[in-house]
């Protein structure tokens, strides 16, 4: 995000989004090219991320706007159908959330 991995033009295009609704259970989330937007407390201009589940594991990654900021979360129990994911996740988006913004 701070402009040294990608041309200007390329992270333009990847910011690039439109409305993910229902993606993820977080309001306002927006997706572009490989990486998403979305609201969060405490943070004027929201943050960046992604994360994804793979081989029984969970993670969520966020980054500010401006790239000051970084984080990223790693859960080792993937319960498909279970409503104790639903909480897992909302924990991992949390964790991430409050490393990004002073709350």
């Amino acid at each position: 995000m701070s402009g040294r991995l990608l041309r200007p033009a390329q992270l333009a295009a990847m910011k690039e989004t439109v409305a993910a609704e229902g993606w993820i259970a977080a309001p306002g989330v927006r997706y572009g090219l490989g990486i998403a937007w979305r609201p969060v407390a405490g943070s004027r201009d929201g943050i960046w991320f992604h994360g994804g589940t793979h081989l029984g594991i969970v993670s969520e990654s966020g980054v500010t706007p401006d790239g000051a900021r970084a984080a990223t979360s790693a859960a080792f129990g993937l319960r498909m159908g279970d409503p104790a994911q639903d909480a897992q996740d909302a924990a991992g988006l949390r964790l991430i959330d409050r490393a990004l913004t002073d709350r």
